[in-house]
């Protein structure tokens, strides 16, 4: 069972934790060092392409943790329930993904079970869900930075993705567009570009509930697929080359118009799983395939 820590004590690198029963499990991370981005371009819609990079060295110097899933429906909705925040109840799951869910224990029905990962939340939705856990239990939550997203999510590892070279092994570790997604999605536009779905099966053709598939060297989970993560970062073009200690990038004034957002979903094309592709979308978007998960701050 995961401890449950009054703030008296901090947890060690590799602890699973939670500091409140409705509070998200989370898993501290150790300091370390990685190379963020890589030299490849994505071909957007618009025609553009959009780097993978610049290569940044980044040195994380202070132990921090992370969600050890995506913030759940259930989780998402006692917040709802203490605070009254409203999100935008135009957005919805599509009534195929609904269908899909309705005769299982995630039930779009009764979102207080569901462990399913939450959509359709803003920018502006995950800073208001980070605010009330922080003023809930004394701690300071907040969202990954890119880099330290990109640092979760790599892990350690070095090879073309977190688990390893082969792109055939990623239905073992992710929720993505893949053989039974395509089936499911036959009408939509994703399902004919070329070369979008992954060679394999991973049993979900939609959302899937957090943790449903293989954990990465630290202990996080569905880092890859299932639903995108927004991040703390204001997304500007060209990408800069700075900070280089794991801190968010800023505009240096007020306005920001778009935020990062990472690691794909489950109908998302399978060139933009990669760990180091990088989304960016308008903060007050709000969409059936954006989620997130949370962040903490650990004192020294």
């Amino acid at each position: 069972m995961p401890a449950t820590f009054s703030g008296a004590v901090e947890p060690a690198p590799g602890n699973v934790f939670r500091d409140c029963p409705q509070c998200p499990l989370m898993v501290a991370v150790p300091p370390g060092a990685f190379v963020m981005g890589d030299e490849s371009v994505s071909l957007m819609r618009d025609g553009s392409l959009r780097p993978h990079g610049p290569l940044r060295p980044i040195h994380i110097d202070k132990a921090f943790a992370a969600g050890r899933f995506e913030v759940t429906e259930a989780e998402f909705a006692r917040f709802i329930s203490a605070s009254g925040h409203v999100v935008d109840p135009a957005c919805t799951p599509g009534d195929r993904e609904l269908a899909y869910h309705s005769g299982s224990e995630d039930a779009e029905r009764d979102r207080s079970r569901s462990r399913l990962p939450v959509v359709c939340v803003t920018w502006h939705d995950t800073q208001a869900y980070t605010e009330w856990l922080s003023k809930l239990t004394g701690q300071s939550y907040r969202l990954l930075t890119e880099a330290e997203w990109e640092y979760v999510a790599t892990a350690g590892s070095h090879s073309a993705w977190p688990w390893g070279h082969d792109v055939d092994e990623i239905c073992r570790y992710a929720n993505v567009f893949d053989e039974s997604a395509k089936a499911f999605l036959s009408d939509h536009p994703v399902a004919t570009a070329p070369d979008a779905m992954a060679p394999c099966d991973d049993g979900a053709p939609a959302r899937a509930s957090v943790g449903s598939y293989g954990a990465n060297a630290f202990g996080l989970y569905d880092l890859t697929g299932n639903v995108w993560e927004w991040v703390a970062d204001c997304s500007v073009l060209p990408y800069p080359d700075r900070p280089t200690d794991g801190s968010p990038v800023m505009t240096g004034s007020a306005v920001c118009t778009h935020r990062s957002i990472r690691g794909g979903s489950w109908r998302t094309r399978l060139e933009r799983q990669r760990i180091t592709f990088r989304g960016r979308d308008p903060e007050h978007t709000s969409s059936d395939i954006f989620g997130f998960r949370v962040a903490r701050n650990l004192r020294e």
